[in-house]
């Protein structure tokens, strides 16, 4: 299988966004740190920077090219270890890698220099391994021999000698750019403790003897004298852009930079901060750099699949992925652990989805509860109802037997008074007088 990608189209696509809003990765945050040597891994200790004497030759004990040390192939296994000893769940990003790595898939938006990535995928997480071959610096150039000399110079006249730091070091940092997590692994060159970030919680007290942070890391570079409008220009347009992607990807927040002349006499050493660089651009943009090197990371995780191993490789304008033989990227002390993980992840989350369904069973039966108590207040009330109602029956009735009798105790008084207005006939109706008023009281009293 064979995909490509055209790195012009991409070009040419984000140009012609009409969203122009800035991007940026979110703060890198260190979760390691270690010194090495090859494949040695040793405790961390950085050096602290010093400022180097200007007017100082850069080329002190320069040999030709046997001064110039090869750099050897690092393996990620290194990087992958400590990630295991601090338990980072590595299940949980997209890519770990080397910073070179993406250097290159980044800076091919500018740069053609042709170059080939490992790929080994795991799950959803794809490791980046090099595959550089050793240079062979007696074929180089001997002006650029003397180049590449001439910084390793500086780094070294740059630091605070101490006899018991003698190897690499290495940061190892998370960062997130859309929606890609990612894991960098950074060599750094030193430390100078920077004041503004007194309050700064991203301490690593990871078997080292010092307290920086990094926001104390620092960048050393070297360049030539801006002699002139062409010279200018090609720092700006090359050289500036590379220092600002190697640092700003790894949350190093200043470059000390040395400018020298054409004899490699240290002429200045200039304090740059890495957010400014942009600024001074020419013929590239920040922006466009992190959308363009998204663009291409979606595409490796488009079209790569768990469990197998890949080539990534750059021949401009075209990058092409390729399906490759298994590469031993990663060694079986990380899988094991890596599969432990995702497994544990996994029951995790079928326990939370568990948890889910038995709540939403409690909820189901709550409800039902509410609603058979709802029905039975309801019943209740209706009966309360049917009840006052009988009530309400009783007490008209009630009213109504008080009104006849009212009415019979009034008819009862005017019959006596009709009596009384005839005393004096007969004995006869006297009597019956009398017996009309004994009924009459009798009635009375039944009604009180």
């Amino acid at each position: 299988m064979i995909k490509t990608i055209n790195t012009k189209g991409i070009i040419n696509f984000i140009k012609q966004r009409s969203n122009k809003q800035s991007v940026t990765i979110s703060k890198p945050i260190e979760i390691s740190r270690y010194s090495y040597q090859g494949d040695k891994v040793f405790p961390a200790k950085l050096n602290e920077f010093k400022k180097p004497n200007i007017g100082s030759s850069l080329l002190k004990g320069f040999d030709g090219p046997n001064s110039i040390e090869s750099d050897t192939q690092t393996p990620l296994s290194l990087v992958l270890e400590k990630l295991v000893d601090v338990n980072c769940d590595v299940t949980k990003f997209n890519f770990i890698s080397y910073r070179n790595s993406f250097r290159k898939i980044f800076e091919s938006m500018y740069e053609q220099s042709e170059w080939t990535l490992n790929i080994q995928r795991i799950n959803s997480t794809i490791h980046f391994g090099m595959d550089n071959p050793i240079q062979d610096f007696s074929e180089c150039n001997p002006n650029h021999i003397k180049s590449m000399y001439s910084g390793n110079y500086f780094e070294k006249i740059s630091k605070i000698d101490n006899p018991d730091i003698k190897y690499k070091y290495c940061s190892i940092i998370q960062s997130k750019l859309f929606n890609n997590n990612f894991i960098l692994a950074c060599e750094i060159d030193c430390w100078e403790r920077n004041q503004n970030n007194q309050n700064n919680q991203n301490i690593n007290d990871d078997d080292d003897d010092g307290n920086y942070t990094i926001d104390d890391y620092i960048e050393l570079k070297t360049s030539t004298e801006f002699r002139n409008s062409k010279s200018n220009y090609f720092f700006r347009s090359k050289k500036l852009f590379k220092f600002w992607f190697q640092s700003y990807i790894a949350g190093v927040s200043k470059v000390y930079l040395g400018i020298r002349d054409d004899n490699f006499i240290l002429k200045d050493c200039l304090k740059l901060n890495t957010h400014d660089l942009p600024k001074e651009a020419i013929n590239w943009n920040k922006d466009e750099i992190l959308i363009y090197g998204n663009e291409i990371l979606e595409f490796i995780k488009k079209n790569t699949s768990p469990g197998k191993s890949y080539k990534l490789s750059f021949n401009f304008p075209v990058i092409s992925l390729t399906d490759s033989n298994p590469i031993n990227i990663i060694n079986d002390q990380y899988l094991q652990y890596f599969l432990n993980i995702n497994n544990n992840n996994n029951n995790n989350n079928n326990n939370n989805n568990n948890n889910n369904n038995n709540n939403n069973n409690n909820n189901n039966n709550n409800n039902n509860n509410n609603n058979n108590n709802n029905n039975n207040n309801n019943n209740n009330n209706n009966n309360n109802i049917d009840n006052n109602g009988n009530i309400e029956n009783n007490n008209k009735n009630e009213n109504n037997n008080i009104e006849n009798n009212n009415k019979s105790n009034e008819d009862g008084k005017n019959e006596k008074k009709s009596n009384q207005k005839n005393n004096g006939n007969n004995e006869k109706e006297t009597n019956s007088d009398n017996e009309n008023e004994e009924r009459l009281s009798k009635k009375q009293k039944i009604l009180e």
